[in-house]
């Protein structure tokens, strides 16, 4: 199995909580020093609506940024923002996501773009040994952050039934669209759903 730690450069080993927001529309007209794009952290954004790994297990996460890491991916392979895995386990689970800033009205166009993001990326590190496909579960997982309450699920967006569940059993693929996820242990990945 390929090691993430030695196939990416800036991997963070997180052993709590994970924010994850993209700058890159909000930071475009900016001077160009200045423009942010995909940016990991341990604490809160307060300036931007973020994707949430939740990890009250306390469980170290190997967190890898793509942006950082163009060089990786082959001329017409779409990346996904970033990965996520348990960092002491080949089995157990892998995530990847992808975070889209729009308006309702451009959610299902973006869900297309973002999922096909997700299906190459997701093939490239298949192809390469980066988890053990027979004890690892894949979730490729699409966050709007800034919709939180009223769309997620955004899946609806994204794949009939027949190709989610082909994905499921074929590759033991699990197709997300939500904007927080709680890592319950080293083998556990769940959905987080809003409280109203």
């Amino acid at each position: 199995m390929t090691k993430i730690e030695s196939a990416f450069s800036g991997v963070m080993v997180c052993p709590g909580d994970i924010w994850v927001a993209d700058y890159t529309e909000q930071t475009k007209g900016f001077p160009k020093c200045e423009r942010k794009g995909v940016t990991i952290q341990e604490m809160p954004f307060v300036d931007i609506a973020a994707f949430h790994l939740q990890n009250p297990s306390r469980t170290e996460i190997l967190a890898v940024n793509f942006e950082c890491n163009k060089g990786f991916f082959p001329e017409g392979v779409q990346d996904c923002e970033c990965m996520f895995r348990p960092k002491n386990v080949g089995k157990g689970w892998l995530l990847l996501c992808e975070l889209k800033y729009c308006k309702y009205d451009n959610i299902a166009t973006n869900a297309d773009k973002a999922y096909s993001q997700l299906i190459d990326t997701w093939k490239l590190l298949d192809g390469k040994g980066f988890y053990d496909r027979k004890h690892c579960k894949v979730f490729l997982n699409i966050s709007v952050p800034e919709h939180e309450y009223d769309l997620s699920p955004f899946l609806g967006f994204v794949g009939n039934q027949d190709e989610q569940l082909t994905y499921r059993k074929k590759y033991k693929l699990h197709l997300l669209g939500v904007n927080s996820v709680l890592v319950v242990s080293s083998g556990i990945l769940m959905t987080v759903r809003p409280q109203i």
